[in-house]
């Protein structure tokens, strides 16, 4: 209350405290909520081969937004894809995944999406759990929430 009656008074150093105050409150994902993100949203539906050349494409447009968009474009892409079994071959996907790896290498916030991205498609094409235990067990946890329990087993 105190801090809606001070910035009420129209004084500019308040209001920027006031805006740190609630970045720091809210994720990036709670303030992207209520809007669609365009550039997540033209994404959707693609396969691996289509998504990492979109993502090239609009790399450009990207550098502009805030930090972030690309990881969680990815980790949007990963959620569907795990969702959907990973459509395609093996074979497809490690090239569309070393693509993806080398057109965001210099984007800190995507080196993780891109390891849980490519542990997930080598387990559920392969149903070889070794490289979902390379992973983190915070990031292990993550993907056994997301992918389908029998993904593995079909995979042996």
């Amino acid at each position: 209350m105190r801090m809606c009656i001070e910035i009420s008074g129209n004084d500019a150093q308040h209001f920027r405290l006031f805006v740190e105050f609630l970045r720091h409150w809210f994720t990036d994902n709670d303030l992207e909520r209520p809007r669609s993100d365009p550039e997540v949203s033209s994404l959707r539906g693609l396969g691996p081969q289509d998504f990492a050349r979109c993502l090239a494409k609009q790399r450009g447009p990207l550098t502009g937004r805030p930090t972030g968009v690309v990881g969680r474009m990815l980790a949007n892409f990963l959620k569907e894809n795990a969702e959907a079994g990973f459509d395609g071959s093996l074979k497809e996907w490690e090239q569309a995944l070393d693509d993806i790896a080398a057109n965001v290498a210099d984007l800190p916030d995507c080196r993780i999406p891109v390891e849980m991205l490519r542990a997930a498609v080598t387990y559920a094409k392969t149903g070889d759990v070794k490289r979902l235990m390379r992973l983190p067990l915070e990031q292990r946890q993550l993907l056994e929430s997301i992918l389908p329990s029998d993904v593995g087993a079909s995979a042996s």
